[in-house]
């Protein structure tokens, strides 16, 4: 369980560093500064780990190691060979840094609201419950006095929009 928790809160670890990463390279790209942005490329960590032949280049097969990272393959390939030099993966990966961002800004508003239908409800607003959310599924965690109000957290949980599942946690007293 304990694994499985920490997989769920990764990527909340991760934003910062993709947030800041994506600012460094937009701003490059941004300024018309493309030495600046060619040479992050090649120094980018996740270029170095996909190109696996060390050839200079990301092939189609090489971009799939990452998941989710294909989806802007396309769109970056300017010259349609099938392979993304260091200009047209940098745009590659601000597609992908774009998408995982907006992904941990849905699972945010869900677990806002999630939070806030906990807190207005008669029977669990005084409990300390917490809520993350991954892809839309929700891990409730904390104490609870009874396996009632559990079930009825779990419950509260699922009827918000955008909540794809609900786990929980969730500490019974009794």
């Amino acid at each position: 369980m304990q694994r499985d928790r920490t997989r769920m809160l990764r990527p909340w670890s991760m934003s910062a560093s993709a947030a800041a990463v994506l600012a460094v390279t937009s701003a490059a790209f941004a300024s018309g500064d493309t030495n600046s942005a060619l040479a992050l490329g090649s120094k980018d960590r996740l270029f170095r780990q996909l190109d696996l032949n060390r050839d200079g280049v990301i092939s189609r097969a090489e971009s799939a190691r990452e998941p989710g990272f294909a989806r802007g393959f396309d769109e970056s390939d300017e010259d349609g060979d099938g392979r993304l030099n260091t200009r047209e993966f940098m745009r590659a990966r601000s597609i992908y840094q774009r998408a995982a961002l907006a992904e941990l800004s849905r699972d945010a508003l869900i677990s806002a609201k999630v939070k806030a239908t906990l807190m207005r409800d008669p029977k669990l607003g005084g409990l300390d419950l917490d809520v993350k959310t991954q892809d839309g599924v929700v891990l409730l965690t904390g104490k609870v006095v009874n396996p009632g109000e559990a079930e009825h957290a779990r419950h509260v949980a699922r009827s918000v929009s955008g909540v794809v599942a609900v786990r929980d946690e969730l500490v019974t007293l009794r």
